[in-house]
């Protein structure tokens, strides 16, 4: 189907980072784009990976102003699922993985059988790149590369994805059950012969921390985000 409906957008600053992206094809098709920002922990998507959810308010309310056909695109960081949420681990490390992906799944699941009759569309849009633990500054990564002419901070996409495993194996569980539901991966567009740097050749800033995108670099991700939910 066409994003040519109103859309809902929930989550936390990862997906805030790409609010600059959906409005821009929202304006282009001439539809209405709502973001909602959820801190408060009794709400989707925290309380969905804490305990066993019943009841929530955030999706309830969607379950009511979306209609036929319209989108709601979920988004979140990575390290929520993971035992230390700003920090890469090695694949060794998932044996003793947290058992927060797989409540967030059975929540998630759980609350789509509300949303079987409502032929809304859900997209589950996996997580963007995290830089390195020890590139704790971008703007030392610019001077890096100013000063020695070197390309800085790179991390590999190897890497990136393995620490974001769990929440693809989530994702992809849950798109795998519905098929209204389907999962959007943006974070090879990033990646050139598979390393990431948040510095551009131009000398740009394509990331403004260690785990979120600047607003060209989330931009430069229209033509792909539009081609996918076309």
């Amino acid at each position: 189907r066409n994003w040519n409906r109103e859309s809902g957008y929930l989550s936390d600053s990862h997906a805030a980072q790409l609010t600059f992206t959906f409005q821009s094809i929202a304006d282009a098709r001439g539809v209405k784009f709502y973001f909602i920002n959820t801190e408060n922990s009794n709400d989707f998507p925290y309380s969905f990976w804490r305990r066993s959810v019943l009841s929530d308010r955030i999706l309830d309310y969607m379950l009511n102003v979306l209609s036929k056909d319209d989108y709601l695109l979920v988004s979140f960081h990575r390290g929520h699922f993971n035992p230390h949420r700003d920090s890469h681990f090695n694949l060794k490390d998932l044996k003793n993985k947290t058992s927060k992906a797989e409540i967030f799944t059975k929540n998630f699941l759980g609350y789509m059988e509300r949303f079987k009759h409502k032929n809304i569309n859900i997209i589950l849009i996996k997580d963007g790149p995290l830089l390195n633990d020890k590139d704790t500054s971008v703007e030392g990564c610019m001077y890096t590369f100013v000063k020695l002419d070197e390309t800085s901070c790179m991390i590999s996409l190897a890497k990136d994805n393995v620490t974001r495993s769990l929440q693809s194996s989530s994702f992809d569980t849950i798109a795998s059950k519905f098929n209204f539901i389907k999962t959007i991966d943006y974070l090879p567009e990033l990646y050139t012969e598979g390393y990431f740097s948040p510095i551009s050749p131009n000398a740009e800033y394509l990331m403004i921390d260690r785990h979120h995108l600047s607003e060209n670099a989330a931009l430069s991700l229209a033509p792909f985000f539009s081609m996918e939910l076309n």
